[in-house]
């Protein structure tokens, strides 16, 4: 489990941190030592250690891609936190497209936030000890034949922790029309909306 020098214990990397002897304790027996992910942990025969390397945390989503049905109305976005999780933590997240200004009767498999979905950034608040947050996008139901069309979201400035290699996801709207009619987006009067959530 670990080893002995120079009157420390180095203990391989459980939980994420490293451990060396404190105090008085004299032995590297670490027998029914239960390692906590913060502070001290005592074995059955009074050997004592401290945590102090500190544990890594990632955030990241939990799939590289999403799809969604173009009538759910909604896609939910799982963002996971792992590794030591005893602290809080906080990510933003944003979502992006490379439509620009484009009409929405283009069929370019590309997502606009002008027509397909809502815009939609925050900051993910991780309490001590959670896990997991969710991102709901809401979906806008068009009357165009289009095909699949494509957004990502983005989680960038994480605090408490580290982004993991799933920074971004691609969400994938399939289109449920079959031929394309009147689209109320496009009418006078329609505006761009973003939807600002802190959670």
């Amino acid at each position: 489990m670990g080893s002995r020098s120079g009157g420390q214990i180095i203990a391989t990397t459980n939980g994420g941190n490293t451990w060396t002897l404190e105090g008085s304790s004299t032995t590297n027996d670490l027998t029914g030592v239960s390692f906590a992910t913060t502070g001290y942990a005592c074995g059955l025969n009074g050997t004592v250690i401290k945590r102090t390397g500190a544990a890594t945390t990632n955030i990241q989503f939990s799939a590289a891609t999403y799809n969604v049905g173009e009538g759910n109305q909604l896609v939910n976005v799982t963002v996971t936190r792992s590794g030591d999780t005893s602290g809080t933590a906080s990510v933003n997240y944003a979502t992006s497209d490379s439509a620009g200004s484009q009409n929405c009767n283009v069929t370019n498999n590309v997502a606009s936030s002008r027509c397909d979905y809502i815009s939609a950034l925050g900051t993910l608040k991780f309490a001590a000890g959670e896990t997991s947050k969710t991102i709901s996008v809401l979906i806008i139901n068009d009357s165009y034949l289009e095909g699949p069309e494509t957004f990502n979201v983005s989680l960038t400035n994480p605090t408490g922790a580290s982004l993991g290699s799933q920074a971004t996801a691609a969400v994938t709207i399939v289109d449920n029309d079959s031929s394309t009619g009147a689209n109320p987006i496009d009418q006078p009067g329609s505006s761009s909306l973003s939807i600002i959530m802190t959670s």
